[in-house]
């Protein structure tokens, strides 16, 4: 788990390591600071979407992200909306 949250940390694989951690599900609650972090700024779409989709997968152990989701339902993509709401559940 500690490679993936590194690899969070890198541009190129960052929503690749998100999309991996939200698969793993619960057990990856350890990343839940560093998605809700690029689901709120990261300037890649791809990125915010899948740490928010991660964030959904990870289930009630990301409830401290649930302010960031909810933020993240008012952004002007759509993308970003859509995976808001899944991470919302």
């Amino acid at each position: 788990m500690p490679a993936l949250i590194d690899a969070l940390r890198h541009e190129r694989i960052r929503p690749a390591a998100a999309s991996i951690l939200g698969h793993i599900g619960p057990a990856a609650k350890q990343a839940v600071p560093a998605l809700a972090q690029i689901a709120s700024s990261d300037n890649d779409v791809r990125a915010r979407c899948e740490a928010l989709i991660a964030l959904g997968g990870i289930g009630p152990d990301a409830s401290s992200a649930v302010p960031t989701a909810i933020e993240a339902i008012e952004d002007p993509e759509q993308r970003i909306c859509y995976s808001a709401c899944y991470a919302l559940g």
